[in-house]
């Protein structure tokens, strides 16, 4: 019968040691867990702004169709869809219901003015599935005693993201 030999290893030897791949796991997984908060957080602020964005075009949407509106019909309004969020008016529907929208005979006159429900990319958060609800609401000032001298527009774009109320407020000056 022959013996084998079993080979003696030495402490001199290099290699890792069950404990040590252990630690480093543990230290590789609290570095991944790091980074999946900071790339949550990361998308929750990228919504965050991508919401602001659209509440700033709507903004500028609304500005643009009240300075093109004749002088004479420019008047306190608004659209409004949630009833939580600043500004609401039961009067204030997008739709020829809403009178102060319409200054001519056409029907379709209300939809120059932008559709405050907005869907934005990548909002899991939306307050409904298709999409950000805004209340726009603005209010015209008359600044001169002349039937056709300055105007004050105050427009009010209102919206709710992760249960607080943000609001985007602009002032424009229109005169004939």
């Amino acid at each position: 019968m022959q013996r084998t030999q079993v080979a003696q290893y030495s402490r001199q030897e290099t290699g890792f040691s069950l404990v040590e791949m252990m630690v480093a796991l543990v230290i590789l997984t609290v570095a991944v867990l790091g980074l999946l908060d900071l790339t949550i957080t990361s998308i929750k602020t990228n919504v965050q702004n991508d919401i602001r964005s659209a509440a700033v075009r709507l903004t500028s949407q609304t500005a643009e169709v009240l300075l093109a509106r004749p002088f004479s019909t420019t008047t306190t309004c608004g659209i409004t869809l949630d009833t939580t969020i600043t500004g609401y008016n039961s009067l204030y529907t997008y739709g020829t219901l809403n009178t102060c929208l319409v200054d001519t005979a056409a029907a379709t006159d209300y939809q120059k003015y932008p559709y405050p429900q907005q869907r934005i990319t990548g909002d899991a958060g939306a307050t409904t599935v298709s999409g950000q609800i805004y209340n726009i609401v603005w209010t015209a000032t008359s600044l001169s005693d002349t039937p056709n001298g300055l105007m004050q527009i105050s427009i009010l774009v209102s919206y709710k993201y992760r249960g607080q109320v943000y609001t985007n407020n602009v002032v424009i000056y229109k005169h004939e």
